[in-house]
């Protein structure tokens, strides 16, 4: 669709930032009232706005064919609301669900995202192939309206599946006990930048291969944005089916380093090879990362109520945001400079190639944050489980000198 409007890196930016800055403002507006309202009536008015949003984008060359971008941003901003309303609530909703292993569930469920992505992008890129080479390409809107049956799915579903109702007021912990500690402010900094570094490697992976490593759209489609969302979901399928034996605040850790290496190896390597692994390996690393943190806070503030998880996500939204909207506007003003083209020229390259790789360079900051904010939860919650353990072993002692008198 970038190709047959000839929208710009700077206006696939723009709508990447839009949608995640509407998603914000809902998370941010209804975080407070998920307890109160509850989770059905939301989640099934969700549902029906993604599936008139998908309608809506199936409009725009017929309603907006004088100005296609116009179209682009207000069905971008109407479909955003429902994105808005899931991340507030689908967290909340498995988290309130009573499990031996709520680490476990929480990595499942975000595993799911993955998977849809995965079958998003391998279905429009098979719809798209077929369109353009039997239909034509102006023939594109068929691919929204049929996906908008997944949320009419969905409404159906929530009308009826079970839910159980998110903590009362009354049993809630206040706002100030947690919104000010320094475990929480370290956990919105860390998804913040997680957030950024996870999406914007998402969103750019097929772009990048294309324009950058000279790939045609079909691998990049594929060996870019799907290898890294299978890897992705491997890693948070992996961690839930073992997730007794690892240490999960260990393995973030692991996976922002690894991350940090992998936007290195995709903004130098001149090899697309090595590039499509990385984006793979990218996918693993960041796996945890977003679910994690949920897990890390649901287990430090046990009673906090479903606006903890709302607000983890609204900035975790911002971070995602940001990121890709800084890599588009970086990598399309860096072509400009001279410096870039004075150097692009001797490294016998385009301007434009020199200007993405060096705009992943810069966002390598993203993953670097996350894991120094890290490294203060991982610290505070090795000190609490050596704690719980040493009390554990105390326990046992005392249990054993009385069976012995």
């Amino acid at each position: 669709m970038a190709d047959i409007y000839d929208l710009t890196l700077s206006d696939l930016g723009t709508l990447a930032l839009l949608n995640f800055t509407v998603q914000v403002a809902v998370a941010i507006s209804f975080s407070k009232f998920v307890d109160k309202i509850g989770f059905r009536p939301l989640m099934v008015f969700a549902m029906s706005v993604a599936a008139v949003g998908l309608i809506f984008y199936a409009l725009i060359p017929f309603t907006f064919e004088n100005n296609i971008f116009l179209g682009l941003i207000l069905a971008t901003m109407f479909f955003s609301v429902a994105g808005g309303f899931f991340q507030i609530l689908l967290s909340p909703i498995v988290n309130a669900i009573p499990s031996e292993n709520k680490e476990a569930a929480m990595a499942k469920l975000h595993s799911y995202y993955a998977w849809g992505q995965i079958f998003t992008v391998l279905f429009a890129t098979l719809m798209l192939f077929i369109i353009t080479n039997f239909i034509g390409d102006s023939y594109w809107f068929i691919i929204p309206l049929i996906l908008c049956a997944v949320p009419l799915v969905g409404v159906i579903l929530f009308i009826h599946v079970p839910l159980l109702k998110p903590v009362t007021e009354k049993e809630q912990l206040s706002i100030k006990k947690v919104a000010f500690t320094k475990f929480f402010i370290f956990a919105l900094i860390f998804i913040l930048f997680c957030g950024a570094a996870e999406i914007t490697i998402s969103q750019w992976a097929s772009t990048y291969l294309e324009d950058v490593v000279q790939t045609d759209k079909l691998v990049g489609d594929i060996l870019g944005v799907c290898m890294f969302s299978l890897m992705l979901g491997i890693g948070r399928v992996l961690y839930a089916k073992f997730s007794n034996k690892l240490n999960l605040s260990s393995l973030m850790l692991i996976g922002c380093a690894a991350c940090f290496v992998c936007y290195l190896i995709i903004a130098v390597s001149p090899v697309a090879v090595l590039s499509i692994i990385a984006f793979g390996i990218c996918g693993l690393a960041v796996s945890l990362l977003w679910p994690g943190i949920l897990n890390l806070t649901s287990e430090k503030f046990k009673k906090a109520g479903s606006w903890t998880l709302a607000v983890l996500a609204a900035v975790g939204n911002i971070g995602s945001a940001i990121g890709p909207f800084i890599l588009g506007q970086v990598g399309e003003a860096l072509p400009d400079l001279a410096f870039v083209k004075n150097l692009a020229n001797n490294l016998s390259m385009e301007p434009s190639e020199l200007g993405l790789r060096m705009a992943v360079l810069i966002c390598m900051i993203f993953p670097l944050i996350s894991f120094l904010s890290l490294l203060y939860i991982h610290k505070k919650r090795q000190k609490k489980l050596k704690s719980d353990n040493g009390a554990e072993e105390n326990l046992e002692t005392e249990g054993n000198i009385t069976e012995t008198l």
